[in-house]
């Protein structure tokens, strides 16, 4: 499936999942962190040097305890 157009399908399964009562296939937490990693991607890309990206919490896993 080719990138470009895939937007609207995105926001047509999300509205088709509000409606229904279901849940989407990917959760909103989900897409944040993929926005902060391809902003963190520009970012280094611009300056030409590394952005540390803090590592995501792994579910069900009390950081506190390791």
């Amino acid at each position: 499936m080719p990138l470009l157009g895939i937007a609207p399908r995105i926001q047509q399964h999300w509205s088709d999942c509000l409606r229904d009562g279901r849940d989407p296939e990917t959760a909103g937490a989900d897409n944040l962190r993929t926005l902060e990693l391809v902003e963190a991607a520009y970012t280094s890309a611009t300056r030409g040097e590394v952005v540390r990206v803090e590592p995501a919490p792994i579910l069900g896993i009390d950081a506190g305890s390791t």
